[in-house]
């Protein structure tokens, strides 16, 4: 099955004094089951912050059709449900970009989940830049560091309690 590519146009917008990606038109999907129908996918996809880096937080902000009764996604290898606030068709999810990532493109997949048990997936292809994270030294007195005698005291009734309760596995 060939999967249509369709022309992402972006533009930037501002909402109360907060930028964000807004895409246009419709990304390429791939979807789950095949129906004669043409399955309903987000008309618009955004997330804020614009510019994601690694160890940013971001919120996605996914616009659907009316049938769409739930929406999930995978990002990094993990699990996003997202939430509507009202009867309105958007919907959103929180999540961050792990601050072990490199710089590139990487996928958000996006499942819609409609009425009579169908679904269908949308890929997203994401920019992810690169940030650069200061190296710091700390100190902290000992006191918070290495127990003190009383302390030490305390560590070893508890070890000796736990020891004294049998263990059985079933």
């Amino acid at each position: 099955m060939l999967i249509p590519h369709f022309a992402a146009t972006f533009c930037r917008a501002r909402a109360g004094g907060i930028s964000f990606l807004l895409a246009t038109t419709l990304l390429p999907a791939v979807p789950l089951h095949a129906q004669a129908a043409p399955q309903p996918r987000p008309s618009f996809i955004q997330w804020q912050p614009d510019k994601l880096v690694n160890g940013s937080p971001v919120l996605f902000q996914v616009t659907t059709s009316p049938k769409v009764q739930s929406v999930s996604a995978s990002w990094f290898g993990h699990n996003l449900n997202f939430f509507r606030p009202t009867t309105r068709n958007s919907w959103y999810a929180l999540a961050g970009v792990p601050v072990e990532t490199s710089p590139g493109r990487h996928d958000l997949a996006i499942t819609q989940s409609l009425n009579g048990g169908n679904s269908s997936v949308t890929i997203v292809s994401i920019k992810i830049a690169s940030a650069a994270y200061p190296k710091i030294t700390i100190q902290v007195a000992k006191q918070f560091t290495e127990p003190d005698p009383e302390q030490l005291r305390g560590i070893a009734a508890d070890k000796d309690a736990r020891a004294a309760v049998p263990v059985s596995v079933a």
